[in-house]
């Protein structure tokens, strides 16, 4: 059985693992407990419909729901406050599953105070489709919800399976974050994360593969399609990860044929996601209406133009003071309400680290590769702090608002790619695997277990 177990394919082990815990997520996680999760729910429903943004009527952004989907949010709530002592029974999930869809009564739900308002419709479509199959059969909206989270995970396991199988280097590191409990909770989840998550690392994957794989000799006019088709899917998801992009760097030039067509190449690909993104936003702008208002967009902006120097110290202060706190949420922080122990995330934390020093084959990464990696990973990083300064944060705040420590994991390869080496002389088959599945299942199991002690009634 260990025999069996060292010599088993990293993909192979995520394949079956995920889809176990993940089904056991999907249907143990009480409805709407992800962050934002109602609001996903609507966009997919929404989306489902056959409108591909909201409305901006009389000064609202509205999505279509039906009556029954306003009955299942009253009757779930997102603190669970109208339980008994917040907490649900089983016969609470079965009594919602009979509630009318009502689909015939059409309603209207107002989003505009969420950033979820402005995102275009590729994170959901999977999650729509599904939502638009139990339409047709009328199936209650809690069923629906179920559909929607199903459809996510499937796409999510999909997408991760290839990614692991695809990837030249750091296969068990990227099942370790592919696993980690925030991963599969929102992979589980009607999250856009799910899906934004899933491609990122597959993203990262496909140009680790054209860079690093010595029998990946040209890259063709089918992989430059691939690479497109990809980081424009990814930049639909969340513009934070479009400068992923950068990471066409790691590719040697003579791959392409010579270093002029290389960056021809990565121009045009460059311009198109860029000017389609432009065109999205543009679409788009006036839906999202900020909840505080103190936040401006074109306030924020004037004042970071106006004060150049303020910026850069405002994401220092805010890194000092919230790292750990993002290091938690990265980790263990699921939903609104489940906080995992901090010895877990810090152990989690530990086994990355070990795994990624050890996990190597003989492959190796050059300095320029490494350099290429961590600019990229600054670079979104700072964009990820500019765009929730600018769209989130009261003008002229001097911290950082509306950063969660979920926008890292999708880069998290990225971190972890910058301790590979061959220095340390370890086949990770000697018995590593063997313990990265055992410490996996621990971690999820007693995951599983604190979500059903913080919702349920025993």
């Amino acid at each position: 059985m260990i025999h069996r177990l060292r010599n088993i394919k990293p993909e192979k082990v995520f394949l079956i693992i995920a889809l176990i815990y993940g089904l056991s997520f999907l249907m143990i996680n009480p409805p709407f407990q992800a962050i934002d999760e109602q609001t996903h729910y609507f966009r997919a429903s929404d989306i489902s419909e056959g409108h591909m943004m909201p409305q901006r009527v009389n000064g609202e952004s509205l999505v279509t729901i039906t009556e029954g989907m306003a009955s299942l949010t009253s009757k779930f709530p997102q603190d669970l406050s109208d339980y008994p002592n917040k907490k649900l029974r089983i016969s609470d999930i079965v009594s919602g599953l009979s509630l009318p869809l009502n689909n015939n009564f059409k309603s209207s739900a107002n989003i505009e105070i969420f950033a979820i308002v402005a995102y275009p419709p590729v994170p959901y479509l999977a999650s729509a489709l599904g939502m638009d199959l139990g339409k047709l059969f009328n199936l209650s909206p809690l069923f629906l919800l179920y559909i929607g989270r199903l459809m996510n995970l499937i796409l999510w396991l999909l997408l991760i399976y290839l990614a692991i199988k695809v990837t030249p280097v750091h296969k068990w590191v990227l099942l370790l974050l592919s696993l980690m409990p925030m991963t599969i909770f929102q992979g589980a989840s009607l999250s856009a994360d799910s899906f934004t998550i899933a491609i990122s690392f597959l993203v990262i994957a496909i140009f680790l593969k054209f860079a690093l794989d010595a029998s990946k000799k040209v890259v063709t006019k089918k992989d430059i399609f691939i690479l497109f088709t990809l980081v424009l899917m990814l930049t639909l998801s969340k513009p934070f990860y479009f400068l992923l992009i950068f990471l066409f760097f790691l590719i040697p030039s003579h791959k392409f044929g010579n270093r002029k067509k290389m960056f021809l190449i990565f121009s045009l690909i460059f311009l198109s996601i860029a000017v389609i993104e432009a065109l999205w936003y543009l679409t788009t702008h006036g839906l999202y209406v900020p909840e505080n208002s103190n936040t401006s967009i074109r306030g924020q902006m004037s004042f970071i133009l106006s004060n150049p120097a303020v910026f850069p110290h405002v994401m220092e202060h805010t890194l000092w003071k919230y790292s750990y706190l993002y290091l938690t949420e990265s980790v263990g922080h699921l939903g609104w309400s489940i906080f995992l122990p901090q010895w877990l995330v810090y152990v989690y934390v530990v086994v990355l680290i070990s795994v990624s020093l050890l996990d190597k084959n003989e492959i190796v990464i050059s300095l320029k590769q490494k350099l290429v990696s961590l600019i990229t990973l600054f670079a979104i990083v700072l964009m990820i702090f500019a765009l929730e300064y600018i769209a989130w944060t009261p003008i002229g705040q001097s911290m950082v608002g509306g950063v969660q420590g979920r926008y890292f994991v999708p880069i998290a390869p990225l971190i972890f790619l910058l301790f590979y080496n061959k220095k340390i002389d370890y086949d990770v088959k000697n018995g590593l695997n063997v313990f990265i599945i055992i410490f996996i299942l621990i971690i999820l199991s007693f995951t599983l277990f604190k979500i059903i002690t913080k919702f349920y009634v025993l």
